[in-house]
């Protein structure tokens, strides 16, 4: 075992472990990218600045042809050639002073790595692509698909990338920017959740999403999914996926002018789509404004600047909201504002424009700009869910409160589209009551129809119940503490598809690719969105 102790004059120190196992391969990767063993946050420190590796003669560095270079107890090693490190001496980055715990430094023990001659795994164990030469890959444009975990990648304290491979070499067709839902076994009970996917269709063996971890805040449980999958999900697990789903894209919607806004997780969609438009060698001007909370909170920072290099028509503008005493940050301070704008991307108005974040924060950029004149017609939006419309018992008692949506943070779906009208309900006479006048007369009231109420019988629970005339099929189950799936809750996901036995459903505006005609025709609705209309019988 190898103990590293880093220092930083601001950050104090931290210790770092290494195993023998931690040198295979090239060794141990030091520098800015988060998916180096030892990550130093800096500007100053290239993505790949150093590499530790490990021989029969001890541990040696490397400088990776750095940007400020390495120094080795004050002298400055040249690129490319390994030095060795011995106990107490000191290595120089940046800030940073890295030295070697010398009570249990590797370089004392006598066996070195790759003495031993072991006999070679199979190919398609370490390198699955390499057996495409003689085979063809699968293809998957829809539907549901078992997928594996092959990494887990740390962008930042709270948010995790997972990436996702079938089990066989396959090829995954989506548009940048659309989501899929996923489903996982939580205590038991399968749980379904809708996430953007943060890779491009470019690179198309793996899927990835990005998932930041909701703690409890303000009187609100903590994300139920999102925690597991940071708590739980592990490389080599198995979940299944289904999609892709959204038409938040801008191949959908195409312009050679783009302007990409984001906040937080929002920045999900966005980069599918700006990894998008540099693997495609696309001539389309984007300029990206990012807001997060602060410097470490932006979600892969280091992707980003990576994609200004590979794509130059790509113009990345990042900002923190809250201040950071001590911080090295540089970048713009304060929120996304109308003068920031025509600071950063002074020919906005020219372009189209694609928005996502917290909704406060879409709301405040879509009022903002339609205040500044921007023609809104090329303005696109997409949100973290949406609220629960009330129900008639909430909107005459204000005591009555729906639980608030718990949901799987970057499902991006759509909340700017038209729904289409329901289909009217057969309307009979109302009842009527008697009720005291102001003076002590009776007079009439009209009460609920009750042709408009509907009625569910859940099959597998044995539950039955009365539907005011607005409640869903999932509100329904839920009032009654009834376990149904669940993503989006605004009928874009596909999570909550339930098979109806009998009866009649409304619903505002379904989506073709969301619930397919021959679904429907097998009965399937989408609770979220379905209300009875008359008796219904739910198979759950």
């Amino acid at each position: 075992m190898l103990t590293l102790r880093i220092s930083h004059p601001l950050h104090g120190d931290r210790v770092a472990t290494l195993t023998q196992g931690d040198f295979t391969g090239d060794g141990v990767a030091v520098g800015r990218a988060p998916r180096n063993r030892i990550v130093l946050d800096e500007q100053v420190v290239s993505r790949l600045h150093a590499r530790l590796t490990l021989t029969a003669g001890g541990v040696f560095i490397a400088d990776c042809a750095s940007t400020a270079g390495i120094l080795l107890n004050g002298v400055r090693l040249p690129p490319s050639t390994p030095a060795r490190v011995a106990d107490g001496d000191l290595i120089a980055i940046g800030p940073y002073t890295i030295a070697l715990a010398p009570a249990v430094s590797l370089a004392a023990e006598p066996e070195g790595l790759g003495l031993t001659v072991m006999a070679a795994p199979p190919v398609d164990s370490y390198m699955p692509l390499a057996v495409l030469a003689d085979q063809e890959p699968a293809q998957w444009t829809g539907g549901e698909l078992a997928v594996r975990v092959v990494r887990i990648i740390d962008e930042t304290p709270d948010v995790k990338t997972f990436v996702f491979a079938a089990a066989h070499p396959t090829q995954f067709t989506y548009l940048p920017g659309q989501f899929a839902t996923i489903e996982v076994l939580i205590d038991g009970v399968k749980t379904s959740r809708s996430y953007t996917l943060s890779s491009t269709p470019t690179r198309p063996y793996t899927l990835s999403i990005t998932v930041k971890r909701v703690a409890a805040a303000n009187d609100l449980p903590a994300g139920k999914v999102s925690s597991w999958l940071h708590a739980h999900l592990a490389v080599g697990d198995e979940l299944r996926i289904n999609g892709p789903f959204g038409d938040f894209s801008c191949a959908r919607h195409p312009s050679p002018r783009l302007l990409l806004i984001s906040a937080g997780s929002g920045i999900t969609p966005m980069l599918s789509m700006a990894r998008w438009l540099a693997d495609s060698a696309a001539e389309a001007d984007v300029a990206f404004v990012h807001s997060a909370r602060s410097s470490a909170d932006l979600i892969c920072r280091q992707d980003l600047e990576l994609l200004v290099v590979h794509n130059p028509r790509l113009r990345v503008v990042l900002a923190t909201t809250r201040p950071e005493p001590g911080s090295r940050w540089t970048g713009l301070s304060g929120r996304i504002s109308l003068d920031m704008l025509r600071l950063t991307v002074p020919d906005f108005e020219r372009r189209t424009v694609f928005c996502c974040g917290p909704e406060g924060f879409m709301a405040g950029t879509k009022e903002m700009l339609a205040q500044a004149g921007f023609p809104m017609a090329n303005y696109h939006e997409e949100s973290f869910g949406a609220p629960r419309r009330p129900t008639p018992a909430a909107t005459h008692n204000q005591s009555a409160v729906s639980p608030p949506t718990e949901f799987g943070l970057k499902a991006l779906l759509r909340v700017d589209a038209s729904p289409r009208a329901a289909a009217p309900m057969t309307a009979a006479a109302p009842m009527t009551a008697a009720a005291p006048g102001p003076h002590g007369s009776s007079a009439t009231r009209t009460a609920i129809k009750t042709e408009t109420l509907g009625s569910l019988h859940f099959t597998g629970s044995r539950v039955s119940l009365v539907c005011p005339p607005a409640q869903t099929v999932l509100e329904a189950g839920e009032s009654k503490g009834i376990k149904l799936p669940f993503g989006c809750r605004i009928g874009k996901c596909g999570a909550c598809k339930l098979v109806k036995r009998s009866g009649e459903v409304l619903a505002d505006g379904y989506d073709d690719s969301i619930l397919k005609a021959g679904e429907r025709s097998k009965g399937y609705v989408l609770a979220c969105i379905a209300r009875p209309a008359g008796r219904v019988e739910i198979e759950a």
